[in-house]
């Protein structure tokens, strides 16, 4: 006698129904397909983050460290040219008649012309002994005793009382922070820390902003009012530093789109489990009314 229930390969009828009520619930709303495609773009933006994130964290670091060395001389914030009038070439024909720093936020890069030639580029974070030092200064020269205090009062002021790296640095601390804890944290796997670490990023880019604002606010003030400026024996020009301007604006705009990116991970993230949540109360809802169909 055959069995109420045949078997193909051990399996029963009954259990092969059971087995495919859910299949039969994912083809119905034709959703199976789309958690598929959501959790491939789950992955994209959030490599996207982290490529922008060290992006900002490479720029941002040439920004601070630069006027270092000789070799960075050329990221700078500020420039000021001390240039010798007239009377002071003529009288003083052994004194510096020209006199570049270059400010950067942790030294100066500094370098002096006179009728001798040019001293060569000197950088660090004490410009009144690297002027001291300079082969082509006379210490005997009124108008380079006065240049010294020149400089103290316009370039030396300027980076230790209106130039602030520590914003910068704790934006780039926290963009290696959001890094670290992007790479093994999804919104799907852990949301709690994932929103820890989204609230990091945003933080950070409120500091990068701050920072970007105080040094474009600083170096234009400093601009207007030590452009204007001169003593007996020299005049003071200014010129703000380009690269560095470009890089931190760069660098802001790149958390900008790390924080897009986050976003829309978080809304992904959040499509995902809404619909598998409906997935699953369908599929439970589908397999109670087989069985209670069933004779």
């Amino acid at each position: 006698m055959e069995d109420a229930h045949p078997t193909v390969s051990g399996v029963s009828k009954g259990e092969r129904e059971e087995d495919e009520i859910p299949a039969k619930a994912f083809r119905k709303h034709n959703r199976l397909q789309r958690i598929k495609e959501l959790k491939v773009q789950q992955v994209r933006p959030r490599h996207f983050a982290i490529v922008f994130l060290l992006l900002y964290i490479i720029f941002e670091c040439i920004v601070v460290g630069g006027s270092i060395t000789p070799g960075t001389r050329g990221t700078y914030v500020m420039e000021l040219k001390y240039i010798s009038e007239d009377n002071t070439v003529f009288f003083q024909q052994d004194s510096i008649s020209e006199l570049q720093v270059r400010v950067g936020y942790f030294s100066s890069c500094l370098k002096s012309y006179s009728d001798n030639g040019n001293s060569g580029w000197e950088c660090g974070n004490n410009e009144l002994r690297i002027i001291y030092n300079k082969d082509n200064f006379n210490r005997n020269s009124t108008a380079n005793i006065d240049l010294l205090n020149f400089v103290s009062e316009t370039s030396v002021k300027f980076r230790e009382d209106c130039l602030s790296p520590y914003v910068l640095i704790v934006s780039i601390i926290l963009s290696f922070l959001s890094i670290f804890l992007f790479a093994f944290v999804s919104p799907s796997s852990n949301p709690k820390f994932y929103k820890f670490s989204t609230v990091v990023i945003y933080l950070a880019f409120s500091l990068a902003l701050v920072g970007a604002v105080w040094q474009e606010t600083n170096v234009l003030t400093g601009s207007k009012l030590m452009g204007v400026m001169e003593d007996d024996y020299y005049r003071l020009e200014t010129h703000s530093g380009i690269t560095a301007r470009v890089l931190v604006w760069f660098g802001v705009s790149l958390l900008i789109a790390s924080c897009v990116s986050l976003a829309a991970l978080s809304i992904i993230g959040e499509l995902v489990r809404s619909t598998q949540d409906e997935l699953e109360i369908e599929a439970t809802k589908t397999t109670n009314t087989e069985v209670l169909e069933r004779p």
